[in-house]
């Protein structure tokens, strides 16, 4: 048997001490914990039937939400809803407080500015309604226009198409009338470049002739005439062959060639030349040079062709361009210039080219 003062028995007495102390801890823990549920329970249902009535809600939503708030925020939420309560309570003696004459004049200029912005709201909305109605009327009036545009692209499409067959069918009546209008081969072939080709021959013979020396005969001044006539009417024959047309100038180039002639016989008459001489520089080996063939014009060129011949072949025959042209080379071409730029010494050199 163990002495009541042993270690085991102390050891039991102080464990069943410390097992009252926790017990009488815990018992007032928990009577503690309880009060502040309740306490914060109360304040939490008060709140939410302020809160339901001021917001006009639910009296269990509110409840419910600040359940939930509390819930996920536990930090002294005792504290939180006293001073909630508080400024509930404030806003509620507040609202049931009687309105004063200058709360009454602010309520009335309150309520005058509202009646004006309202009105002001539906003026600027009924001009909204009207700028919506106008924008519509203008996409409307686009879509027209794009419509319209893309009709008129198509109209003049098919003028454009009608125009080219009409030229067709034009020109297709402008031949048939060619061929049935004269007599044989030259009016089935006959084609503007014919007198396009017989009035360059014209013109390039004209160019040559002398006022000075033919200005006497009538033929001269008949000429001068029917050439500007003539002028006229290939302007307005438009790139449509006429065989009327084509022998006016036909005649009428034989006319101009007598003339041409014409004027070399009279400057070798002016000159007093009843011997014809030509110069020793004009032979080579007992002929003629050929001074047309030099400048690669023809004996009817114009003064501006052989100009413009005279240029190309010295620039041609340049010695910078070329390292096998001599210096009799540069003179021949200087010297068919020189005769054929001068209306004179032509005459007298295209009179010497009938005799070799």
């Amino acid at each position: 048997m163990k002495e009541s003062g042993s270690p085991d028995v102390a050891l039991k007495a102080l464990e069943t001490l410390v097992m009252k102390t926790v017990a009488t801890q815990l018992q007032a823990t928990q009577a503690q914990v309880a009060r502040t549920l309740k306490e914060t329970f109360s304040l939490t249902f008060d709140a939410s039937t302020v809160i339901a009535d001021i917001i006009n809600e639910d009296q269990k939503k509110v409840l419910s939400a600040l359940i939930q708030f509390f819930a996920e925020n536990p930090t002294d939420a005792t504290t939180i809803l006293g001073t909630l309560i508080r400024k509930i309570a404030e806003l509620s003696n507040a609202k049931n407080q009687p309105v004063t004459e200058e709360g009454s004049q602010n309520a009335a200029a309150l309520r005058e500015e509202l009646a004006q912005k309202t009105e002001e709201l539906s003026t600027l909305k009924l001009e909204l309604e009207k700028k919506q109605q106008e924008l519509a009327e203008a996409q409307r009036a686009a879509k027209l226009a794009e419509i319209a545009s893309g009709n008129i692209i198509g109209l003049r499409e098919d003028f454009a198409t009608r125009m080219s067959l009409l030229a067709q069918d034009l020109n297709k009546a402008v031949i048939k009338l060619r061929d049935q209008e004269g007599d044989g081969a030259l009016a089935a072939h006959l084609e503007f470049a014919d007198i396009e080709e017989i009035d360059n021959q014209c013109l390039r013979i004209f160019n040559s002739l002398n006022a000075d020396v033919l200005g006497r005969l009538p033929l001269y001044r008949t000429m001068l005439s029917e050439y500007t006539q003539l002028g006229q009417d290939f302007q307005e024959a438009d790139k449509i062959p006429s065989k009327d047309l084509y022998k006016r100038f036909s005649v009428f180039l034989g006319i101009m060639q007598s003339l041409q002639s014409r004027q070399e016989e009279l400057i070798l008459e002016q000159m007093g030349t009843d011997n014809l001489t030509i110069p020793n520089d004009w032979l080579e080996n007992g002929k003629l040079i050929d001074f047309y063939k030099i400048l690669e014009v023809s004996p009817t060129a114009t003064q501006e062709e052989i100009k413009k011949a005279y240029r190309s072949q010295s620039k041609k025959h340049h010695p910078d361009h070329s390292q096998t042209e001599t210096d009799d080379e540069s003179k021949r071409i200087n010297l068919a210039n020189e005769v054929l730029s001068n209306a004179e010494q032509r005459a007298l050199y295209d009179q010497a080219r009938t005799f070799f």
